[in-house]
């Protein structure tokens, strides 16, 4: 199973998720995250991703998987040209329906651990721009797809990281880190 996550940019204190149970889009469920939780992160590591100010309106969209024993939620970004060129286990890119036109990316090497406790549900349709709302869907359509090898490519990168491979260690979360410290994260 993968969870795709939003996180929505510029409301101060709140991020957004959505769950997935197997592929039936009728499954699919939203949860928040707070920016308190996001912060804590990033200052254990600044390489963790949070949330813009306002006046951003675009939700960070992310996957959700179990590696060993932790959740790790990984931010998808939008495209950008420089995406094209990079062919390494760090991203992994999302492609429309067709598989013509790439709409984005997983930053697998920016994925943290996420604690149960901060997540909690949201309604999928209180995601009132439909522009987004259907980029999401088309996002969630390529990841639900593809969720094996997202996990496949998450969990390669996250090993080579754990054994200190220097060029994706450079480039990720420093993920043995970020494990020993977000338990110890206070509401």
């Amino acid at each position: 199973m993968i969870t795709l996550l939003i996180t929505k940019k510029g409301s101060g204190n709140t991020a957004f998720f959505c769950g997935v149970e197997g592929k039936n889009m009728s499954n699919l469920k939203f949860y928040t995250l707070t920016d308190k939780y996001l912060n804590f992160l990033y200052a254990i590591d600044d390489k963790v991703h949070r949330n813009y100010p306002a006046p951003q309106i675009k939700p960070y969209v992310g996957v959700l998987f179990t590696i060993d024993i932790h959740q790790y939620f990984a931010p998808i970004s939008s495209y950008k040209k420089k995406y094209e060129k990079i062919n390494n286990n760090t991203i992994f890119k999302i492609y429309n329906r067709k598989g013509t036109k790439m709409l984005s990316v997983i930053h697998l090497n920016n994925m943290i651990p996420v604690l149960p406790s901060e997540i909690s549900y949201l309604n999928f349709n209180q995601i009132q721009d439909v522009k987004y709302r259907n980029l999401f869907r088309d996002e969630y359509h390529f990841v639900v797809n593809n969720q094996e090898a997202i996990r496949n490519r998450a969990e390669k990168l996250y090993n080579d990281v754990k054994k200190g491979e220097p060029f994706y260690s450079k480039l990720s979360c420093d993920f043995a880190k970020l494990e020993q410290e977000y338990v110890k994260f206070i509401k």
